[in-house]
Formats: structure tokens, sequence, C-alpha cells
């Protein structure tokens, strides 16, 4: 299932958009999240506090420009499948500086809302396989492996670590359990780690650097299969 956000900044559009979503019972559509603020929206997706794939925003947001908003919401999560909406033209051109995958025009009719929706929906379920679903208590996680810089062994815990260190989420499982299902630029340097190669920049005194400047440790038992792995995936890239 895929989380949805709303981003507008007048109440009864939000109510609007939020109930037709609920209507189409679509076993693709999660969880719904609003916000009136495109800043306090950006702010929890930066702190790692929001967690949607779709992202359906009114283009004029009070003091804030959905566009400028947008364009960060891809910066931290490429993958990210933008819905623009707006009541004015002089968006038309405008909205083409930023990727996205719809522009509905104000008032939103339900078709053009389910066709945008399906679209996004479409778009992400091709794209699954560069995905990692992870599923804890409070529900089912899907994390681009783009972001991901390495899954660490917690005892029966397994963290998936993004860039500055940061927990994207934790689960129950095992390193057996989630390799076969892995992309190939994933290594595993040590008992306790896997590592994304395309998020290092290089090999030195037994670590790998990784592009956020944090160091992790190659087991001596990995070293070799680990600078062997490295230079392949330097070939290759």
């Amino acid at each position: 299932m895929w989380n949805i956000a709303i981003c507008d900044d007048q109440p009864d559009s939000i109510s609007y958009v939020k109930d037709r979503l609920k209507n189409m019972k679509s076993p693709d559509i999660g969880r719904i999240i609003i916000f009136s603020d495109g800043s306090s929206m950006l702010e929890d997706l930066e702190e790692n506090l929001l967690d949607a794939n779709i992202f359906i925003m009114d283009i004029k947001l009070g003091n804030c420009n959905g566009i400028s908003i947008a364009d960060n919401i891809l910066d931290i999560r490429p993958d990210s499948q933008i819905i623009f909406m707006s009541g004015y033209d002089d968006y038309y051109e405008a909205v083409y500086d930023v990727n996205h995958i719809y522009f509905m025009k104000k008032p939103v009719s339900d078709e053009i809302l389910r066709k945008a929706v399906s679209k996004a929906i479409e778009k992400l379920n091709s794209e699954r396989k560069d995905y990692f679903v992870a599923e804890n208590k409070s529900g089912k996680h899907i994390i681009s492996y783009k972001d991901i810089f390495t899954f660490e062994r917690d005892r029966r815990k397994i963290n998936i670590i993004g860039r500055d260190g940061m927990l994207l989420c934790s689960f129950y499982g095992k390193f057996e359990d989630i390799e076969p299902v892995l992309p190939k630029s994933f290594h595993r340097c040590h008992n306790s780690i896997f590592l994304n190669l395309s998020m290092t920049k290089s090999l030195e005194n037994g670590c790998f650097i990784m592009r956020d400047g944090r160091a992790v440790t190659i087991s001596r038992s990995h070293r070799n299969e680990s600078q062997l792995a490295f230079a392949r995936y330097l070939t290759e890239d």
C-alpha cells in the first residue's frame, strides 16, 4: 500500500479530497495524512516523521509555493509522486519546472482525482522492485533502496539505516531471509551489517567510507570478499 499526503490551506478542499480517496476503497491506498501548511509537511519529511509516497498539493499555499515545496520533497525522496492542484490557470506552465505525475484544475472532479491517483499508483507499483518492504507493529513500510545505507542486525531486530545514521525502520527478521531480495549493490561486510555499495565513496583502513562521511567497519572474516566486491562495483559502475 502507498501512503498519501494532502497539503492545502483550504480545509474544505482537504476534506473533499480525503473523502474521495477513502471512497475509492483501493487496496493500494494506505494512510492518508493531511497538512494545511507546506513548511510543516516538509519539516516532517526531513525529520523522517512523514512516511508518504504520493503528495497531492495545492500550488498556492499561503506564503509557500507548492512548486518549491515539491522540488524539496523530490530532493529528499526522489521516487515520490507529485500531484498538483490549483484553481488558477497561471500555473499550467510553471508546474513543468518540477517533475510531477498530474495537474488537477480545481474544483477537482472525482474522475480526474481517480485518474491522477491511479496513474501515481501505477508508476509506484511498476517500480516496486526498487523498494524494500518491511513490516512491524506500526504497519507496512515501503522504503526506496536509494534511501538505504545499511541493514544492521541488533539481536532479533534488523535496523534500516539511512543518511547520517538515521533510523528509517526496525523490524524482526533474519539476514538469511532478506538477502535473496536485496539488489546486487548490497554487500555483507560484517556478520551484522549489509551495506549499500552505491552509497560508498571509498574503502580505507578496513572501513567503507559512506557518502555522508560515516565509516562502516569491515570484519576480518569479510575483508577479502569486501575488497573484491568494492572493486567489482567500481568496474561495473
